[in-house]
């Protein structure tokens, strides 16, 4: 779905289920195209002062994304951005139109069972700010880039940073509530201006095909723009 009432992309927002590689995607792409890496997960940590699994328990999830919705709209009225999102966050019917109003929106989606190898098991010792959803940093805090050679290492550099309690995810047979969750969503996510699969890729090759789509909406953008005031 190509943008239509952008002149050029303000922020560049990417959306998707947790483990699809946003955080670690967004900090190639934005060291790519110079601009500053926003992790929304990271900034809600900041101003609670606490994990999102502990804003889960402590306050439930209503709380969190209120507060998660506020930081969005601070965050689109912003411009020269790379966010990455929760994976919850393009839910939300504003914050859903204010990402496709102000930025380029990519989904980076993947295959359920591919989404649950990167996961692996999850375990409550994790740092602040690596759940939510619990998707904070798509288990994706550090910057090791090991194993981007070949998909299956790039799902070990996931995987190896993704051991955060999800509270989505509790309880037992995480693969179908991965699965029933990527059901429920995917009507809201298919409303992304792309979508990129991930499965078979690593996050440089991710951040490649990006660039190249910014590349392309800039270019058509200021056509547009040449036309108009012409």
């Amino acid at each position: 779905m190509p943008i239509e009432t952008l002149t050029s992309p303000n922020n560049i927002f990417l959306i998707g289920f947790m483990a699809s590689g946003k955080s670690h995607v967004g900090r190639l792409l934005a060291r790519k195209i110079g601009w500053r890496l926003v992790d929304a997960d990271a900034e809600i940590v900041r101003r609670a002062g606490k994990p999102i699994e502990a804003i889960f328990q402590a306050d439930g999830e209503p709380a969190f994304r209120a507060l998660e919705a506020s930081v969005l709209a601070e965050l689109c009225a912003g411009s020269g951005q790379v966010v990455a999102t929760g994976g919850g966050a393009f839910l939300n019917p504003k914050s859903r139109q204010a990402m496709l109003d102000r930025g380029l929106v990519l989904c980076l989606n993947a295959r359920p069972e591919t989404i649950f190898r990167r996961l692996g098991p999850t375990t409550p010792e994790t740092q602040d700010g690596e759940t939510q959803d619990g998707e904070a940093q798509d288990g994706e805090a550090q910057d090791g880039e090991a194993g981007e050679d070949y998909p299956d290492g790039a799902d070990r550099a996931v995987k190896r940073e993704a051991r955060p309690v999800r509270p989505l995810l509790a309880g037992d047979d995480a693969l179908e509530r991965i699965k029933s969750l990527l059901e429920e969503r995917e009507g809201v996510y298919s409303q992304a201006h792309y979508s990129i699969p991930t499965d078979d890729f690593t996050p440089e090759q991710v951040a490649g095909q990006i660039v190249k789509i910014w590349n392309a909406e800039t270019s058509q953008g200021s056509s547009r723009s040449s036309c108009e005031g012409g």
